[in-house]
């Protein structure tokens, strides 16, 4: 990367624009609206031509390096000086023209009711009224600066200096000065000083400044995070920002988790309750094998892995580091892999790791006579763990280790509602609706077994296990306005809206998106689980092609096509170059 050029740079004469002291003046008319945009020496900006009327020629902005170098060379022999400018124990002369003419706060202090002059002269002779002006806090080689600048349209600009010269010249409204400072900033930015250019920048307003470097930050993410150190110091909202941009750069997505854990272990006292929120900003499911959580091959079996595992999420428990822990239900789900259980995990940890859950949920519905097909929903009770209060399906819960899909439906049944066996063996299944959802609390990829249960119009559910409040039942319209409340659990809400597609109630012809929803509620889970083969298959792949293409001569009559680049697998941010 040859993005580090700190150096000392010597700015260009009138900022770009070409040295014309020979031409016409017919050939260098000036547009009036524009000609006090800049600080250039000028006849707007020394006040000459004022009488003219909006149709005369004026003088071109440019000056040449002749006129530049003679009116320095007055200064610097103090020929002609008519004011002083003063910071601390340093005072240098000026011309109060030049100042003026390329900062309005000199030419409000040289031309305004708070101008201060004192009398100057020989013995005897005449005096002579010079101007001047105290500017505290400013050391005497920037205000060098900042008048050579003046002068001659260009000045010392180097790491030593740019951040104090841009304050300065901000101060006195050099806005010319101020954008060879931003300049300067933007060419010299690397992966050490982008962090730390972007947090002046906001500091001192400088948009487009801030926008530059964070864009710098974005693209070279993976050079920022081994060499930058003034990330870390970031506040979580700037911090996630960066690792939440969709235009965030990086080879793999494990440079941004390994970020945050940096970001956490410098200062973990005060930054472990953000571990929850920065993990939503992280593509975790994208990650590659070495970055994810695997199994530690010393744990021999089921009973191991699950004893370890649970010593490490109570822990968790105990330090209060991840919200979804504190609903700790000491219910347990299974982790499979290719249907094989590796070990079982407690309910509430399951969004942490993303672990594929399972559950069983009962649509309970009667067929009135007069407001035709109407359903049951339960609403939970206000001292549950996770969705308080909430609107829900009739009958719900999660696949259990040691209990069987329909074994769970019927309990679930029971406990619930108090379904009897005698309506409960009318169980109609009904597929599957798989979703995957994302909050706070971690993800929530889920898989629900599906049941349809037609109920006589005088039965009314009463639940057993204090797990609800209150069951409604309502008509189909109404039913299907509910659901899309947030007075509805989200995780519950795929089933019913499966339920209400399936008996006509939400058709295309009413819904714009009906498409769009009907795959979402069949998103195909499995397919985020076999990253790791796919990304075995594709090195492979990769590793064959490379070997073919080096047996390939290189020729003129032949194309090195062992050169070409193979694309990279996608994994959700854009890829380095």
């Amino acid at each position: 990367m040859h993005r580090n050029q700190n150096g000392n740079h010597f700015h260009g004469v009138n900022e770009g624009v070409p040295l014309g002291p020979d031409l016409p003046l017919e050939a260098v008319e000036v547009d009036i609206e524009d000609n006090h945009q800049g600080d250039e020496l000028s006849n707007g900006g020394l006040g000459l031509g004022s009488t003219q009327s909006s149709s005369s020629k004026f003088l071109a902005p440019t000056v040449s390096d002749q006129a530049l170098n003679t009116l320095n060379e007055l200064r610097e022999a103090n020929l002609l000086c008519d004011a002083e400018i003063s910071v601390g124990e340093h005072a240098f002369n000026v011309h109060r023209a030049i100042m003026c003419s390329c900062s309005s706060y000199f030419r409000a202090q040289f031309t305004g009711f708070n101008a201060v002059s004192r009398g100057f002269g020989a013995e005897g002779g005449a005096s002579e009224q010079i101007h001047v002006v105290n500017i505290p806090g400013v050391r005497a080689s920037i205000m060098n600066c900042v008048i050579q600048y003046a002068y001659l349209r260009k000045t010392n600009i180097c790491d030593d200096n740019v951040h104090e010269l841009l304050i300065c010249a901000d101060y006195v409204g050099m806005v010319g000065l101020v954008q060879q400072c931003k300049e300067y900033l933007s060419r010299t930015l690397t992966p050490e000083n982008c962090v730390s250019i972007m947090g002046f920048a906001r500091f001192r307003f400088l948009d487009d400044l801030h926008v530059k470097a964070r864009n710098y930050t974005l693209r070279y993410f993976t050079e920022v995070a081994a060499r930058n150190t003034d990330i870390l110091d970031m506040n979580v909202t700037d911090f996630y920002a960066i690792i939440s941009d969709d235009d965030l750069n990086t080879r793999e997505e494990d440079y941004v988790w390994k970020m945050c854990v940096k970001w956490i272990d410098r200062d973990p006292e005060n930054r472990k309750k953000h571990v929850a929120h920065l993990m939503t900003g992280v593509r975790l499911g994208l990650m590659t094998p070495k970055g994810l959580v695997e199994l530690n091959p010393a744990f021999r079996d089921y009973n191991e892995r699950t004893e370890q595992l649970e010593k490490v999420l109570r822990n968790l428990r105990s330090e209060e580091l991840f919200p979804a822990l504190q609903g700790w239900r000491d219910e347990y789900f299974e982790v499979k892999s290719d249907h094989r259980a590796l070990l079982k995990m407690e309910r509430a940890a399951t969004p942490l790791f993303g672990v594929r859950k399972y559950g069983v949920d009962i649509n309970g519905y009667v067929r009135h006579p007069t407001q035709g097909l109407c359903i049951w929903l339960q609403q939970r009770s206000n001292t549950k763990e996770t969705w308080p209060g909430k609107w829900d399906n009739m009958v719900g819960g999660g696949l259990s280790v040691g209990f069987g899909i329909k074994e769970t439906a019927i309990k679930e049944a029971a406990e619930e509602a108090s379904i009897p066996s005698d309506l409960v063996k009318n169980l109609v299944s009904a597929g599957c609706v798989s979703f995957f959802f994302e909050s706070r609390q971690g993800l929530f990829p889920n898989t629900e077994y599906v049941f349809d249960l037609e109920l006589p119009l005088d039965f009314v559910p009463h639940n057993a296990d204090g797990e609800v409040q209150a069951f409604e039942l309502l008509p189909a319209k109404e039913c299907v306005e509910r659901v899309f409340t947030p007075d509805f659990k989200t995780t519950s809400a795929p089933v019913v809206i499966d339920f209400l597609i399936r008996h006509g109630h939400i058709t295309a012809d009413d819904v714009v998106d009906f498409t769009q929803i009907v795959e979402l509620l069949h998103v195909p889970l499995q397919s985020l689980y076999i990253y790791k083969t796919r990304l075995e298959q594709i090195q492979k792949q990769q590793k064959q092609q490379q070997q073919q293409q080096e047996k390939l001569p290189n020729d003129e009559s032949n194309c090195n096509c062992g050169s070409l680049p193979i694309k990279p697998l996608e994994n959700g941010h854009k890829k380095a170059a």
